[in-house]
């Protein structure tokens, strides 16, 4: 896990839509404190606090009495926001490879449109010749999303008598949980039974798996890798994934 004041740095650097919901105290503490000038550095003394008390180089004492203040709660809670958010950054994923990432304001339904094509290698053009034309695919898709979450059933008492640090990698266990959650979610669109591709797989579909499906092996995984690199796009050229 992180460092708590290296952590720190490091969500200063995120992107910005990571930004927009973690500056500042955007975290659980927002709405009762002053986001103003002060934030930070009273931030970065109840993060030194806790560093100090996880790593015995302050007394639990001082973070029990801190505990008992009007504003440590809410800068603590935000301690863990970035927590969580530092180890869900530092967990590799790998749909973002081949998925399209977008944002939405709300959880109505919304409207998408792509399209496909014109990718395929560019003609030599004449002098003063015409380009020539090529097609271009549309569709449309719509989608929501879902909030999902999990609370763990231990109390502000608990956490302060935490001084074994039982507790202590709790952010890093739910960091680690979204990422896979995410993971998980857009591996079953293509193979999920009730994903909107769910015959992806199927064994109709002979260019996306491996003949008699044979058990996992070399010879098994060097075979599908060969259906792979021969797919192509709807340009017929080969299919490219940036990784």
């Amino acid at each position: 896990m992180p460092n708590l004041l290296e952590m720190i740095e490091s969500v200063k650097q995120e992107d910005a839509s990571a930004r927009a919901l973690f500056n500042s105290g955007d975290g659980v503490g927002a709405k009762h404190m002053n986001k103003g000038k002060n934030y930070l550095k009273s931030f970065a003394e109840a993060a030194d606090l806790v560093s100090g008390v996880y790593s015995g180089r302050l007394p639990f004492r001082w973070f029990k009495e801190a505990m008992t203040t009007d504003d440590f709660p809410f800068l603590f809670g935000d301690i863990l926001d970035r927590q969580l958010l530092a180890n869900y950054l530092e967990y590799p994923s790998t749909f973002r490879n081949y998925c399209k990432i977008a944002t939405v304001s709300d959880f109505r339904t919304v409207k998408r449109f792509v399209t496909s094509g014109s990718e395929g290698v560019l003609s030599i053009v004449p002098e003063q010749a015409e380009y020539p034309e090529t097609s271009i695919g549309e569709a449309k898709y719509s989608y929501s999303v879902s909030k999902y979450g999990r609370k763990i059933p231990f109390s502000w008492e608990t956490m302060v008598n935490d001084d074994l640090d039982a507790l202590k990698d709790i952010p890093a266990r739910l960091g680690r949980a979204a990422r896979r959650t995410e993971q998980k979610f857009a591996t079953d669109l293509y193979i999920g039974t009730a994903g909107p591709d769910s015959t992806f797989y199927n064994a109709g579909n002979f260019t996306n798996v491996v003949t008699s499906n044979p058990v996992l092996s070399i010879a098994a995984l060097q075979a599908a890798m060969t259906i792979l690199a021969a797919q192509t796009d709807s340009d017929g050229e080969p299919i490219l994934i940036d990784a």
